[in-house]
């Protein structure tokens, strides 16, 4: 009875916390896209030494951490079969993600001299962006089939913590501020004096230079906002570490997901985390009630209770409930509340789940006593790629490279000409935008193949007018007007929302048509495939052929010069 009154149930509790878990474990995905990206405007302001040509570098250096899922997958591929490396992955690249993101707060304006091309480089800065994009591209192939092993519902709260990855950063960066616009003022003042050989007159004249000063400063320094970053992936860490070792949370696994672990130990600290014992299926009880078929007992709740006792007493005996695999007093309780919930109609109701890993796939037991086999319930064994599988896969690549490739290497020659609070607002609401499409798709998901068309041509149309703005750069559109910044503005934010929102509509068809690890793990690696595609055509179109010019706003200042005239004389003949 007291049980029956709390308001607030253990199963609440449960999806709850691993709700966010699951959020907080996906902000370190893309931390180095999303979270050191957005200060690129007040390294750029500060004076970096690549100028508006960080962002491409960024986009090069994150690329060649490519090299993360290449050992991930030849390892995989060398594996035995029944051996999945996501977990002892996932527990290397968190570390290397937290152990480059503490070195970055200290050596982040570290410069050196290349050899290659003879100029000055942020050495450091680059080298640790390249080992904190491992977690990056790493997650990509062992993120998603890690979240994919616990319940569906999860999936679209992992694209959330994805999103916030970018959102968190960006919010913290708006209130830093970009270091205000860059502002021309007189320097230095000279009296210039100039002689008319024709018609010997002499003019004098005041003139002015000008020099270029800053109207405002940052609020904290960068080393600030990279130790919050560090702080980001120690929570992501920890709550990896939550997810593998919390009892509570193992029943949000899918049954045919493995957590291994030797049967000898009853070590439940942390150090056992990555060591859980392979969920028992051989239980005879559970194959009685499972193919038991009828509910629709008549009588009180106890002749209905003692119905389901005869089939599975263990469900029901306090003391080989840990032996047995199954957890006794909950399940006797939410019988129990079934039973009183359904007294009206004589039928009790149980749902019980038992997947197993071979081809049978899973079978559920509906509300109506019945067997389900739904396939959009159930795990299929093996995965089917049609046509359909084969055009998204297709979509998603080619988004990729836009959201992830081209468009990040020309942000600061579309958004710079409006100024530096132009370039810091389109940077922090492009990533903002991101997790708006996640939650789209978490309110109202589908699986309709139109809606990812129109989502990925709408994307296209606002990434071309970026891409437009940036090749007119120094001069774009309606520069120094308060249209031409909410036109770029909207055009950023417009391109983030359709991708984003396209890209978990692609993930969300995948995950319900089955093959769900096969499936994920091609989803990561057409999401790499994409963004290696974009940054290696943007690079050379940026740093070789420099088809994009940067805004400099020193250029014309230092140039300028205003004279006023004083007089003039007329020299007298001799």
């Amino acid at each position: 009875m007291r049980r029956r009154k709390c308001f607030f149930s253990k199963s609440m509790f449960r999806d709850a916390l691993t709700a966010l878990l699951v959020v907080t474990f996906g902000t370190s995905t893309w931390v180095s896209n999303g979270g050191l990206w957005v200060e690129t405007p007040l390294l750029t302001s500060i004076g970096v030494p690549e100028g508006y040509k960080i962002g491409s570098y960024f986009i090069m250096v994150t690329q060649a951490a490519i090299i993360g899922p290449l050992i991930f997958a030849t390892c995989q591929y060398f594996a035995p079969k029944d051996r999945h490396l996501e977990i002892p992955a996932i527990c290397v690249t968190l570390a290397v993600g937290v152990t480059a993101s503490f070195i970055l707060i200290f050596f982040w304006n570290f410069h050196s001299i290349w050899s290659l091309d003879g100029s000055e480089h942020s050495t450091a800065l680059l080298t640790l962006v390249f080992f904190m994009s491992l977690v990056d591209s790493t997650s990509n192939l062992t993120f998603l089939p890690f979240i994919s092993s616990l319940k569906s519902k999860y999936l679209n709260w992992y694209f959330i913590g994805e999103g916030l990855s970018s959102v968190i950063p960006s919010i913290v960066v708006l209130i830093q501020g970009s270091g205000g616009d860059d502002k021309c003022v007189a320097n230095h003042t000279f009296i210039d004096t100039t002689k008319d050989p024709v018609s010997n007159v002499t003019f004098t004249e005041n003139c002015t230079t000008y020099m270029v000063q800053k109207t405002g400063h940052a609020l904290f320094p960068p080393e600030l906002y990279y130790t919050f970053i560090f702080l980001l992936f120690i929570l992501s860490t920890i709550s990896f570490c939550l997810l593998r070792c919390l009892p509570i949370i193992q029943e949000q696994y899918e049954d045919d997901f493995d957590v291994e672990t030797s049967d000898e130990t009853e070590d439940k600290t942390c150090f056992s985390c990555f060591k859980r014992c392979k969920r028992r299926r051989n239980n005879p009880e559970q194959i009685s009630l499972l193919n038991f078929q009828s509910h629709r007992v008549k009588g009180t709740r106890e002749e209905r209770l003692n119905k389901v006792k005869t089939i599975a007493p263990s469900l029901f005996d306090h003391t080989n409930s840990e032996d047995s695999g199954v957890i006794s007093e909950e399940h006797e309780t939410d019988l129990s509340r079934k039973s009183d919930d359904d007294e009206a109609n004589g039928s009790l109701t149980r749902e019980v789940v038992q997947r197993d890993r071979d081809q049978t796939g899973s079978r559920i037991l509906n509300e109506e006593g019945g067997v389900n086999d739904d396939p959009s319930t159930s795990k299929k064994s093996k995965s089917s790629f049609s046509k359909k599988h084969i055009f998204l896969f297709i979509i998603l690549t080619v988004i990729s490279s836009l959201i992830y490739g081209a468009l990040p290497s020309i942000q600061s020659y579309s958004a710079g000409g409006y100024g530096s609070h132009t370039y810091l607002l389109v940077t922090a609401f492009a990533e903002i935008s991101v997790p708006i499409g996640f939650v789209l798709v978490m309110i109202r998901p589908t699986t309709s193949i139109l809606i990812v068309l129109l989502t990925c041509f709408t994307g296209i149309l606002a990434g071309t007018y970026c891409m437009v703005v940036a090749t007119l750069s120094p001069t774009p559109p309606l520069q120094g007007q308060i249209w031409g910044q909410i036109l770029i503005i909207l055009a950023w934010i417009f391109q983030g929302i359709s991708f984003s929102y396209c890209r978990a509509t692609i993930a969300w068809i995948l995950r319900n048509d089955g093959g769900y690890r096969v499936s994920m793990m091609i989803f990561g690696g057409c999401t790499t495939l994409g963004t290696l595609i974009g940054a290696f055509v943007m690079f050379p179109l940026i740093n070789v052929f420099e088809l994009f010019e940067g805004f400099n706003p020193a250029q014309g200042c230092t140039d300028k010069v205003t004279c006023v005239m004083l007089g003039n004389e007329t020299a007298s003949l001799m």
